[in-house]
């Protein structure tokens, strides 16, 4: 049994047609409903939407994101821009510290070395200073223990300062790598809210092109099924 459509003519049928053709259908889209685009029809009814049963079928399918699919297509594109950068930020502020700490490691053996060095000369020099008095005849007296007590005295003091330069190279150190450690925090807390910020505009912009498109969606069905009507 032919359908209520068949035999109309006119802009309603040109635009079932090229639903028509759409679905599949290889109809010449002339505006007249005759066998052939009965034939789809019926074919693709189901499809297209039938207005006799007295409800309106989706015409054009569109199956939109769900709030959940939303936020975490929002979160995986945050998560690829941002947690590269945070990882960046991460491994050269590690790399940095690491070249720091070993360059601190490495003060105590030099240091250690000035220091053997200054003991070694010092020594030279008090034996020097001895053989002096010695040859003076003067080894027992005050003016030899006057002599090694000032050259004592000379090499505690260039030890002390030599004990210092070391201490306040390693606070040098140590501040650069407390100084490293919170500008990573603060890079790390900065990338965090811009990465937060990014999530939320792309979760607001997937809402809207949904919204948007749901819209176009209906009103487009709707004119459809309103087209469909007036064949009957």
């Amino acid at each position: 049994m032919a359908s209520t459509y068949y035999g109309s003519k006119g802009n309603s049928v040109i635009e079932v047609q090229k639903q028509l053709n759409k679905l599949g259908a290889n109809l010449k889209v002339d505006g007249i409903w005759g066998k052939n685009t009965e034939a789809a029809y019926n074919t693709y009814k189901s499809s297209l939407g039938n207005s006799n049963s007295g409800t309106t079928v989706n015409m054009m399918g569109y199956t939109p994101l769900t709030d959940a699919q939303i936020q975490q297509t929002a979160k995986q594109k945050a998560d690829t821009k941002y947690d590269w950068q945070i990882s960046q930020a991460s491994q050269k502020a590690d790399y940095n510290k690491y070249l720091l700490e070993q360059k601190k490691e490495a003060l105590s053996p030099t240091y250690d070395a000035k220091e053997k060095a200054l003991q070694a000369a010092y020594a030279k020099t008090k034996q020097k200073l001895a053989e002096d008095t010695l040859s003076r005849g003067m080894a027992r007296s005050s003016y030899a223990s006057d002599v090694q007590n000032e050259a004592n005295s000379e090499q505690d003091s260039e030890i002390t300062a030599l004990k210092a330069e070391l201490s306040s190279n390693i606070k040098n150190i140590d501040d650069q790598i407390g100084e490293i450690q919170l500008k990573l925090l603060q890079s790390n807390e900065e990338l965090s809210q811009k990465k937060q910020a990014a999530m939320l505009d792309t979760i607001a912009d997937l809402q809207a092109e949904r919204q948007k498109t749901l819209i176009k969606v209906l009103e487009y069905n709707n004119s459809l099924a309103l087209k469909l009507a007036k064949l009957k």
